[in-house]
């Protein structure tokens, strides 16, 4: 009796015991010469076995034997079921060099990314590498409706060569890994979507186009997208449904919103949280509203250090549309190039932004109001060292900034050569509450502040404003500008201003009368010494880059005890402001 197991290609021979025993590599099989039996012999043999790579998860290994004698033929096919293999990570490769496409290894790779999908699903993987390539959900002209639908805590990463050992060795930027929607004449509904995802699913590092109704769809998904380029898509990212969805370092461009539906670049509805952070959102367009981005009935919307420029909105909001959002931060961003018939730059429609240091510069209400922003229906924005400059209401009105039914608060913010086509170069306010303190309006046209409709209230304390406004602290003063006509809105100073295109402090031979004209009331927060005690006027009070304050000779070389305003002397003036503030809490 003679027994021969014939071993798959996907376990790799350990050992083995039993009679008269040989393995042969060549052929990866095992022989046991057992000898003469009796009816009644027993006994058995034991292999030992290791899966290997070529092992598929999800699949089975079948193992073939074959028992032979001289009176007697029999074979077995053991089937043994394959999840896991040593590591979380699953590779694909739309080249890889093998047939043995496993996904175990950049050698052994899945060539589809549907399948490297699948097996993260099934076998509780978490990260899945894909090489540089193009991928498709589908190869099928009208399956219209494939996705790749990513899965609960499993991280998608492209940008790979194909043969890194650690995620920080991919390049992103040069190994184009391109998930790629376009089929037929259409293309898919998605590209890629989250629905129900529930622990955070993960998309970084890849080119994202050709989903005709959106790159990205989330419903009711948890969804980090990260270090991706999604363009030329239907919107770019769409999120409904108590979303959570945290977008960061990508470029979204060129998105092109449904027909007659608001939303370009990003739509967001009834979502829990939407954070987009390091974004460059550009020249994504709607015939509707929110062509950069549309939030509405949201808890939660959070824009920190984007650019957002070039964007088209046919009636509301050509750079960011936000209606009735709970909580809205708008941070660090800068918004050009933007234009909608209404808010070229920004509409709030009954929502209350914070917006701070934040530049609005080129956008055009194409229409009628507010090319910078349009506040509107109850809206009570608060705004902070911002800056408004070069926008436009080419027939109507607030060019940069026009209010309607709403009571925004703006406080160290500069407007400066903006243009309306009838009332409020700088400000436009109808039937509304506008209050501003410590900020600069100059050279904008027609004026400053304009008004249109009846129950109007304007409240201007510690401003600078050309033309005078009457108010507590304003003044009617040439600001000084350091270089206004190249955008730079820094305050001449006799002993220092910040240079921000040489990355240094430089001396002006003149300084400002808005250094050190702010309300005495408000924190002179980051200002360098010496700042007077007293906060500057402009976007650039109460920042690090406040120009610092000139008393008429060089500044002291080492900081007195007692010397608050930084004069290098300690009298009534420096008692004048500690009084101000004294028993102030924080």
């Amino acid at each position: 009796m003679n027994i021969i197991d014939f071993l798959p290609l996907e376990v790799d021979f350990n050992s083995a015991s039993g009679p008269n025993m040989t393995y042969d590599s060549d052929s990866n099989t095992v022989t046991w010469k057992i000898g003469s039996l009796s009816p009644t012999d027993s006994n058995s043999v034991t292999l030992d076995v290791q899966v290997n790579e070529l092992a598929a998860p999800n699949s089975a290994i079948t193992n073939y034997c074959e028992a032979e004698s001289s009176s007697t033929y029999n074979t077995a096919e053991v089937y043994t079921p394959v999840c896991y293999w040593c590591g979380d990570i699953i590779y694909v490769d739309a080249n890889a060099p093998t047939d043995y496409n496993t996904g175990a290894s950049w050698q052994n790779a899945y060539k589809d990314l549907q399948d490297a999908l699948d097996t993260a699903r099934n076998c509780d993987c978490n990260e899945i590498w894909v090489a540089a390539g193009t991928y498709k959900p589908t190869t099928v002209l009208e399956d219209w409706y494939a996705t790749f639908e990513l899965a609960d805590g499993v991280a998608i990463y492209g940008g790979f060569a194909g043969s890194e050992s650690s995620r920080n060795q991919r390049n992103w930027m040069i190994n184009e890994t391109i998930l790629d929607g376009s089929i037929g004449i259409y293309g898919v509904l998605y590209v890629a979507s989250a629905n129900d995802v529930s622990e955070t699913a993960i998309i970084d590092g890849f080119t994202i186009k050709k989903g005709w109704g959106a790159a990205i769809y989330s419903d009711n998904g948890s969804l980090t997208i990260e270090h991706n380029k999604i363009k030329e898509n239907g919107y770019g990212i769409y999120c409904i449904n108590q979303s959570s969805v945290n977008i960061t370092n990508c470029e979204i461009t060129d998105n092109v919103g449904q027909t007659n539906v608001d939303g370009g670049g990003i739509y967001c509805e009834d979502s829990n949280n939407l954070t987009v952070t390091d974004c460059v959102i550009s020249k994504n367009t709607t015939d509707a509203n929110g062509g950069g981005i549309y939030c509405k009935d949201s808890n939660n919307l959070t824009v920190t250090n984007c650019i957002i420029t070039d964007n088209e909105a046919e009636n509301h909001g050509g750079g960011v549309y936000d209606y009735n959002s709970l909580s809205s931060a708008i941070t660090n961003c800068t918004f050009s190039g933007n234009s909608a018939g209404y808010g070229g730059a920004v509409l709030n429609n009954s929502s209350d932004p914070n917006i701070t240091n934040c530049i609005f510069t080129g956008n055009t209400a194409t229409s009628a109001y507010g090319g910078g922003m349009y506040n509107y229906n109850e809206s009570m924005p608060t705004i902070v060292n911002c800056i408004f400059t070069g926008n436009a209401s080419t027939s109507w009105d607030g060019s940069g900034m026009y209010n309607y039914q709403s009571s925004p608060t703006l406080i160290n913010c500069t407007f400066s050569k903006n243009s309306a086509g009838r009332y409020g170069g700088g400000i436009c306010n109808g039937s509304s509450t506008l209050t501003l303190t410590n900020c600069i309006l100059w050279a904008d046209t027609p004026e400053e502040i304009g008004y249109f409709f009846v129950s109007v209230t304007s409240v201007l304390t510690y401003c600078d404003v050309e033309g005078g406004w009457l108010g507590e602290g304003n003044i009617d003063a040439d600001p000084c500008f350091a270089d206004a006509n190249n955008g730079d809105y820094h305050l001449k100073s006799q002993a220092g201003r910040w240079d921000a295109n040489g990355g240094r402090w430089t001396k002006d031979d003149v300084t400002s009368p808005c250094i050190d004209a702010g309300d005495p009331m408000s924190p002179i927060g980051l200002e360098p010494f010496p700042n007077g005690g007293i906060i500057n006027m402009g976007a650039y009070g109460g920042t690090a880059e406040g120009s610092k304050s000139y008393f008429g000779e060089p500044v002291c070389e080492t900081i007195i005890a007692g010397d608050i305003n930084g004069d290098c002397k300690v009298n009534f003036l420096d008692f004048r402001i500690m009084a101000f503030h004294w028993l102030e809490e924080r």
